[in-house]
């Protein structure tokens, strides 16, 4: 008996031809964003699923409005939106994404060679079909529970954060999907494949391209499910993506652009045109109010607005931690600790911070257990207020004014022979002669030594990294451990002896 297969594709695309392994079947006319059966197709046969084929055509787009003017600037050879390119300029961009994605373990359609005979004469890709729902008609449909359309909002947060940290620290812009319309995510097992990669904005710098991407979901995924998942959505953005510079990012995009006022009052229109509508700045809002009031809920007005400001302001530009974790200028110690893998319990080991800037990691490790902490760092002003603090509140932490440029033999003059079980050397290596801190990582550490890569990464490539780990560092095993996402994105190994 014949059996329906419902398969969903991308809309928008010019024409599919479906083939059921070498037999052509009917051509399918897909214009503008509207096709029959609600961008279902349908089909009756007894052939099986994996023998779909599907055959995208790249057009020529009609030559008004915008893509006039982005044809004049690629004649004075500006980079345009790939939007506006050619066909064949268009159908290459799409096949080095999709490529990309599936190397690097994300869902999109696998591409198939197209027989000879079916062909057609524009740029075209041949594609295999994906079974599932489109998450517009998901998370629109009344017979799903509210539960089950948050489960796999969250699924599709997690998935963009894995890719936004890759894409980020190899800043490849083809990892970022720009065209993130809820139309093009087929949900297939819970879980997202993407489709439709003919946009892209590849001179923008790559933390703006992520955030266009979480914004334009995000911004979908409250019009369809409406004001009261409003807050739910935006916790979700927060626990299950968090990647903090992406967020203060879509905030300040909103309030901190030239002429507020006046976007503000459009805003408002819009609003008055079409109630229920949220807009960016609706979005932008409710998400400033969620991050920045999360940690200080029940702070006064007056310190609420200082912590608003305080990203703004630091020692001397380069505030780096804190000893409040509800400062936003300095790290988030609690995230950086969990993607390390950092002990809860040191049980008298011994820690040594290179490049320790407050001391807060040797802080943390006494309360942790450890029965000596040592931290060093080139900032001579600050090691000696933060000696004067710990002394003042009797926590046995000692740190030390040292170049690390001056070598492990000096390093051992100031703080004597003895080793380390622990050691951390954190967003600190391009900063100083490498082999000086090879030296001393070899010399001290007898047993883990937590790395942290700078942001933005100089080799962007996770292999590459390991490799120069492997090369210098004396250790049985290297084990990438993830991305920090508190201050830019960071890639964390965890080397054991």
């Amino acid at each position: 008996m014949p059996r329906v297969v419902r398969l969903f594709y991308s809309i928008g695309i010019s024409q599919i031809r479906e083939i059921w392994y070498e037999k052509k079947m009917k051509e399918t006319a897909l214009t503008s964003d509207t096709i029959q059966e609600r961008n279902v197709i349908e089909c009756h046969s007894d052939a099986s699923d994996s023998g779909r084929l599907l055959v995208k055509q790249y057009r020529r787009k009609l030559s008004k409005g915008q893509m006039i003017k982005y044809t004049l600037l690629r004649w004075f050879g500006v980079d345009v939106p790939i939007e506006y390119l050619s066909p064949a300029q268009r159908r290459n961009f799409e096949q080095e994404c999709l490529t990309l994605w599936r190397i690097k373990g994300f869902r999109v359609p696998e591409i198939l060679p197209v027989p000879e005979d079916l062909r057609p004469t524009t740029p075209h890709i041949g594609l295999a079909a994906v079974q599932g729902e489109r998450l517009d008609h998901l998370l629109g449909d009344p017979s799903l529970g509210s539960d089950d359309k948050l489960a796999v909002i969250a699924n599709i947060y997690e998935e963009m954060r894995q890719r936004h940290c890759m894409a980020v620290f190899e800043q490849n812009h083809r990892l970022v999907h720009f065209d993130a319309n809820l139309r093009n995510l087929i949900i297939s097992e819970i879980q997202p494949v993407h489709i439709d990669f003919e946009m892209g904005h590849l001179n923008e710098a790559i933390e703006k391209s992520a955030a266009r991407e979480a914004k334009k979901f995000t911004l979908q995924v409250l019009n369809i499910l409406k004001a009261e998942y409003a807050d739910q959505v935006i916790q979700l953005l927060l626990r299950r993506y968090n990647i903090i510079n992406i967020i203060r990012r879509m905030i300040d995009e909103e309030f901190k652009r030239p002429f507020l006022s006046i976007h503000l009052s459009r805003d408002r229109k819009r609003k008055r045109r079409s109630p229920g509508l949220l807009t960016k700045i609706d979005m932008a809002a409710k998400l400033k109010e969620h991050f920045y009031g999360a940690a200080d809920k029940d702070l006064s007005k007056e310190h609420r607005d200082q912590l608003l400001q305080a990203i703004e302001t630091s020692w001397d530009g380069k505030f780096y931690q804190s000893l409040d974790d509800s400062d936003p200028r300095g790290r988030d110690m609690a995230h950086r600790y969990a993607v390390m893998g950092v002990p809860e319990n040191f049980e008298n080991a011994s820690v040594l911070d290179i490049g320790c800037n407050i001391g807060r990691i040797c802080m943390d490790a006494k309360k942790r257990g450890a029965a000596r902490a040592i931290g060093i760092d080139y900032r001579k002003d600050v090691v000696d207020a933060m000696n004067a603090y710990f002394k003042q509140r009797g926590i046995n932490v000692s740190l030390f004014t040292f170049d690390i440029n001056e070598g492990v033999d000096s390093l051992q003059s100031i703080i004597g022979p003895a080793s380390f079980e622990y050691v951390f050397a954190l967003s600190i290596w391009s900063h100083v002669d490498q082999q000086k801190l090879w030296s001393i990582i070899n010399r001290f550490c007898t047993k883990i030594c937590f790395f942290e890569d700078h942001c933005p990464s100089q080799f962007k490539s996770l292999d590459k990294l390991k490799r120069m780990l492997e090369e210098n560092l004396h250790f049985r095993r290297i084990e990438f451990m993830g991305f920090t996402t508190d201050r830019g994105v960071r890639a964390v190994y965890r080397l054991e002896k």
